[in-house]
């Protein structure tokens, strides 16, 4: 995502008012709205902020600021098409002039919802506040109005039940459900059937991870497979760990029969967790 304007953008949103307010969907520090994705065809990843600002600063290449503990949930999502953020929790209310002037923003409408649209260069960021606490930020119009039908107008459960709720157990749950995407230029789309993954950082600088991922040919689990075990050998050689072998089989998973890759309690660094979360 366009990281200094979404990074204006989010700061911005927290200068410029001073009358706030709070999204409806936040309850018990678990959002609702995350039950809304999972259809075929998403990803998604959703992430704590009181625990992980650190990381959603450096998944997005942003500096830290204080205006960001506001933000108690954050939500990617890649619809298939492009990708959105949905930003959660106390958040102000901003007059339009305020946003089109100081933001330079345009409003544009698209199936009857307006919203705004910032340029900077060639990089073009649509947004708006579309509940109260709720700002909605996608790379396309057409994400746009998709992930804002599914939570304004549908709000239709796609997971399984259950699901949203246990993936918020974690700091970090991602989701996906037969993507659209390829990823790293080794796999074509449509390469994974579904995955979900658990992550809670550790003392210290490592994260533990658990979960499935389920692929939908041998090819891309073999691929898959091999990649992943390489980078986290290549990990753990780099972060001066020792390499346990007995602590990898039992940790990392693998079974052609059933083409997933399953993780248990499996130690990684931050550095191995954005890849995974870029191959993802």
């Amino acid at each position: 995502m366009q990281k200094k304007i979404l990074y204006f953008l989010i700061v911005s949103f927290f200068v410029f008012s001073s009358c706030r307010s709070t999204s409806p969907f936040l309850k018990g520090g678990k959002t609702k709205l995350l039950k809304f994705f999972g259809k075929e065809g998403d990803v998604v990843v959703c992430m704590d902020m009181h625990k992980e600002r650190e990381l959603f600063c450096d998944i997005l290449s942003i500096d830290d600021s204080s205006v960001l503990s506001r933000i108690k949930k954050a939500i990617f999502i890649h619809d298939g098409n492009d990708l959105s953020l949905i930003l959660e929790g106390n958040i102000p209310l901003i007059a339009t002039n305020i946003i089109t002037n100081n933001l330079d923003a345009v409003i544009v409408e698209k199936d009857g919802e307006k919203f705004y649209r910032v340029l900077a260069d060639k990089d073009i960021i649509y947004f708006n506040l579309v509940y109260p606490g709720v700002v909605l930020v996608s790379l396309s119009q057409d994400s746009y109005i998709n992930v804002l039908r599914r939570i304004k107008d549908e709000k239709k459960t796609y997971m399984p039940v259950g699901m949203d709720d246990v993936l918020q157990d974690s700091s970090i749950g991602m989701y996906a459900f037969k993507p659209h995407i390829g990823v790293l230029h080794v796999f074509k789309e449509n390469f994974i059937d579904g995955a979900f993954l658990f992550i809670d950082k550790m003392n210290g600088k490592y994260y533990n991870l658990n979960g499935v991922i389920k692929f939908r040919d041998k090819q891309s689990f073999s691929k898959a497979n091999i990649l992943m075990k390489s980078e986290y050998v290549a990990d753990v050689v780099t972060s001066g760990q020792k390499s346990d072998v007995l602590y990898m089989r039992n940790s990392f998973i693998s079974s052609l029969n059933d083409m997933t890759l399953t993780y248990k309690d499996l130690e990684i660094t931050k550095n191995l967790l954005m890849k995974f979360i870029a191959l993802i």
